[in-house]
């Protein structure tokens, strides 16, 4: 980074790229600049810190979708998103995880955030556009969708999960709502098929790219 920005420029890009672990591990993973400095953490002052990375591929933005319609790139939201790294063996680097955390301990909280910017890196390899689907609603609070995508005019909503749990709330609530023809659930679990829903274990994510040639 130092040797294409000035000192002022490249403080303001690590502080961004360093915060983005802590960022991620929030409920609530929107990138929120009030984190990153207590006297320099004003947006846009930051705003030629985050194109620099996001050019740079340093860095994937998943962009919030408050409405899931085709062409689905016209509902993202520009000022509204994650920020997930390239690479999420830097992300376990950052974050002071070992290898051996990620192997072997199935109680390690963070693991969801690593699967996530796994899943994240391979879609974006498949060249899907990264959005987000989210809402707030007086009943039923908010809810949230990982991922969705889309698939020559089919969008499709894309849960993420470490482990076998399937269960999912906020994928009952966009299922309700939107009536997908299909559901993704990619989780430590093995193939599946039932009804509009798919499993997909973990390390078969690359198989999504079948749906481009759908």
């Amino acid at each position: 980074m130092k040797k294409y920005t000035d000192d002022k420029e490249n403080i303001r890009i690590e502080r961004i790229y360093n915060d983005i672990p802590s960022q991620l591990a929030k409920e609530n993973q929107k990138f929120v600049f009030a984190k990153l400095d207590k006297h320099d953490n004003r947006k846009r002052n930051y705003i030629t810190s985050i194109d620099w990375l996001i050019s740079s591929l340093l860095v994937l933005p998943c962009y919030n979708i408050t409405n899931p319609k085709y062409p689905l790139k016209v509902y993202f939201d520009y000022d509204s998103y994650k920020l997930f790294l390239n690479d999420t063996g830097i992300l376990c680097n950052l974050a002071g995880i070992s290898s051996i955390d990620v192997l072997m301990n199935n109680d390690l909280d963070y693991k969801g955030v690593l699967v996530e910017n796994y899943v994240a890196t391979e879609l974006l390899k498949m060249e899907f556009d990264l959005g987000y689907w989210s809402r707030k609603d007086k009943t039923s609070g908010s809810s949230e969708v990982d991922f969705i995508i889309q698939n020559n005019s089919n969008i499709i909503p894309i849960e993420v999960k470490a482990g076998t749990d399937m269960k999912s709330k906020s994928l009952e609530i966009y299922n309700e709502k939107y009536k997908p023809t299909l559901i993704i659930k990619i989780s430590a679990k093995n193939f599946g098929k039932k009804d509009n829903l798919k499993t997909i274990p973990l390390y078969a994510t690359f198989c999504l790219k079948k749906l481009k040639e759908s």
